[in-house]
């Protein structure tokens, strides 16, 4: 679905001019989750996750779940400036947020997010999958719980 739902939204920016982002959202050492509470747990905090993000994204953008405890975001019509203010929002939220779930009483969890930009940043659909994962583990490089577009690299960044 992602993969039909991301050429569509090149198909249509490009036809329009118009740019879009992707966020790449990681959970940040969430392996501690399944392994100290049990996977369904980790699915029940999951949906949590899940329910936060299409809360605090426009009607308009589009969560998938891409991996374990990885989703993409596709945001029509807006800009990396935009995208970027948005995803602290979320990284902030996320961070305020309190799991209680059976055993897994007072858990907070924090999330690593990379950004990119079509056509700025990647021209095809996986480009920029590829760019936004890659700036996600930048992120994870310079200490978890931040968000990267490449604009904010720095060698210390790259280093960590």
């Amino acid at each position: 679905k992602l993969t039909l739902d991301l050429q569509e939204a090149i198909d249509f920016h490009e036809q329009a001019n118009l740019n879009f982002a992707i966020m790449f959202i990681d959970v940040d050492h969430f392996k501690k989750v399944n392994d100290n509470f049990g996977h369904v747990i980790g699915s029940k905090m999951l949906i949590g996750i899940g329910e936060l993000l299409a809360n605090e994204l426009r009607g308009s953008d589009q969560v998938y779940r891409y991996g374990g405890d990885e989703f993409v975001v596709i945001m029509p019509r807006v800009d990396i400036e935009t995208v970027h203010k948005i995803a602290v929002r979320v990284q902030k939220k996320m961070k305020e947020k309190i799991f209680n779930i059976d055993e897994a009483k007072d858990y907070k969890l924090s999330v690593s997010i990379g950004i990119a930009e079509y056509p700025s940043d990647a021209t095809t659909a996986e480009e920029v999958i590829n760019f936004a994962d890659e700036m996600m583990y930048v992120s994870k490089k310079s200490g978890r719980g931040k968000v990267f577009h490449v604009g904010e690299i720095t060698d210390d960044a790259i280093s960590s």
